[in-house]
């Protein structure tokens, strides 16, 4: 479903990992492919305040040797990349790894985006709008740098 931690995540060629805005707050992102959809990090969620939603029906996501729970989700979350606008519906997990959400193909699909792994990069070309160019990380810094930020949310 998604690469779990951000050092395996810098080092993979096929996703895209970097910081976007989600309703204001700087979020470590990945852009996953594999994923079916959407994730926020449940404790992120907590901690920054943004509002999570029970589910009428509990849900289930298979990843390697688990099924997780969702019971929660945030609907209509802005992310802002460029100046682009994007509302996305989360669903909760507890534990996202070092990231606090993972862009799934429910939200990829739904604003025409093509990420190019080579160059790290996601573009969004919705019809009608002007195409914006995400740059993600293209170094293990962004690794150290989640690493440490997550260090000091632990103290």
């Amino acid at each position: 479903m998604y690469a779990a931690q951000t050092e395996e995540a810098a080092a993979a060629k096929d996703v895209v990992a970097g910081i976007i805005l989600l309703d204001g707050i700087r979020v470590r992102a990945l852009f996953d492919t594999a994923a079916s959809h959407s994730f926020i990090d449940r404790l992120f969620a907590e901690l920054h305040g943004i509002p999570l939603i029970f589910l009428l029906h509990t849900g289930h996501v298979v990843v390697p040797n688990h099924i997780l729970d969702i019971r929660e989700y945030s609907p209509n979350c802005p992310i802002r990349v460029g100046e682009w606008i994007m509302p996305i519906d989360l669903l909760a997990l507890r534990k996202l790894g070092d990231f606090d959400v993972v862009l799934g193909m429910d939200w990829l699909t739904k604003y025409y985006a093509t990420i190019d792994c080579k160059n790290r990069t996601v573009t969004f070309r919705e019809p009608g709008q002007t195409e914006v160019v995400f740059s993600g990380c293209r170094s293990s810094l962004f690794a150290m740098t989640i690493s440490s930020s997550r260090a000091r949310q632990l103290k």
